[in-house]
């Protein structure tokens, strides 16, 4: 089924369920910065670290997330959008219970550069999505909801993490369990996807369509990159604001 057949039944049969499942993972878009608040407790745990290096834990993810942004128009050369997603989504997954169980200080640091690069898997996917299967004002007021879901979502993740650091420091990986439901919501909201890139090639030879896959523009790669860096100035204030009150 080609992209703009696709589409037509998307529009008839599952519109609802394909936009609650782009919108879904915005919120994790934000989850790296989850373990901020933690940074006194992990300070006590690791005290053999420099405070500088366990303040990195925070920061550290954003290299591999803008790596994996990059490559990810590399990787749906051989994959689907659906299933780096969804890769994307279990990798987080994956590194919030090895950040759970870390034995020492540098398992736990790479873990959070497997959670960067989980992160890095999906995020463009949650505007690039919107832009290449909506047009006009159904574009626009997506793309509006989707900046409004990451940044609710950004809240709630500070406030539950808020209560499960409380517990004690690795607590606030549970966090990342988030991502079972999401994933859920996902899979089911884009089942009529194709699953395959044969499957895809085959309906585009059939039609004589091509679609057009992950139309990164220069001013969505611009603007990926401000809201990194902000990102990355609004999780540092958070670590030294957590540091002010335990102190």
């Amino acid at each position: 089924m080609s992209k703009h057949r696709w589409e037509d039944k998307l529009m008839k049969n599952n519109q609802i369920g394909f936009k609650t499942s782009i919108l879904s993972i915005s919120i994790l878009l934000t989850s790296a910065n989850a373990i901020a608040g933690s940074i006194p407790g992990l300070k006590q745990e690791f005290n053999t670290v420099s405070a500088t290096q366990i303040e990195r834990l925070v920061t550290i993810p954003s290299v591999t997330v803008l790596i994996f942004v990059l490559l990810s128009t590399k990787i749906t050369q051989w994959f689907t959008e659906r299933q780096v997603v969804a890769t994307g989504m279990i990798t987080i997954f994956v590194a919030g219970v090895i950040s759970y169980l870390a034995p020492s200080f540098w398992i736990l640091y790479l873990a959070r550069l497997l959670l960067g690069m989980g992160v890095g898997l999906f995020n463009a996917f949650a505007y690039s999505m919107i832009s290449e299967y909506f047009d006009g004002d159904e574009r626009q007021r997506l793309l509006g909801y989707e900046w409004a879901i990451t940044s609710l979502g950004n809240i709630v993740m500070f406030i539950i993490t808020a209560g499960l650091v409380l517990i004690v420091w690795r607590a606030v990986n549970l966090y990342y369990l988030i991502t079972v439901p999401i994933l859920v919501i996902f899979l089911w909201g884009t089942r009529k996807m194709p699953n395959s890139l044969q499957e895809q090639s085959t309906s585009e030879s059939t039609t004589g369509q091509e679609i057009q896959r992950n139309p990164f523009s220069p001013k969505l790669i611009l603007l990926f990159l401000l809201v990194m860096f902000s990102m990355f100035v609004s999780t540092t204030v958070v670590v030294k604001i957590a540091d002010l009150v335990v102190g």
